[in-house]
């Protein structure tokens, strides 16, 4: 984001990050603070979703995720940190991996949801509320 109106319901001025060339206004309202600066991740890392992703039904290749899945990283996602390709880890069938596209804002920290990489009591793939 290069410039914005100073009215919160205004307009904004910028480019798509990994795609510089594609520049122009949208509206304030599409905006949001980031919860944390985007970062490497290397192939083979695991991580939580850290919120629900939908993908467009549109374009193939896209994973829609929930709060809380576990997914490992498929590809190293480098700068400008925009896309990462996972896969799910389905712990009641290993076999059965999907995979596809996500934003790499989706990929949170194993502890932003009350558990170490091996999920809750050990178990890799188990789910955890931040109430449990």
């Amino acid at each position: 984001v290069n410039w914005v109106a100073e009215e919160l319901d205004g307009w904004a001025y910028g480019y798509v990050v990994d795609e510089p060339s594609k520049e122009g206004y949208f509206p304030q309202a599409i905006l949001s603070r980031l919860k944390r600066q985007p970062r490497r991740h290397p192939a083979g890392e695991q991580c939580v979703a850290a919120d629900r992703f939908v993908a467009p039904e549109e374009v193939g290749g896209y994973l829609t995720l929930s709060k809380g899945d576990v997914l490992r990283v498929l590809f190293p996602v480098e700068a400008p940190f925009v896309w990462a390709y996972v896969c799910r880890i389905t712990p009641e069938d290993p076999s059965r991996q999907e995979a596809g596209w996500v934003p790499e804002a989706m990929l949170g920290e194993p502890g932003e949801l009350g558990w170490d990489a091996a999920g809750p009591q050990g178990r890799v793939g188990s789910r955890l509320s931040p109430s449990s």
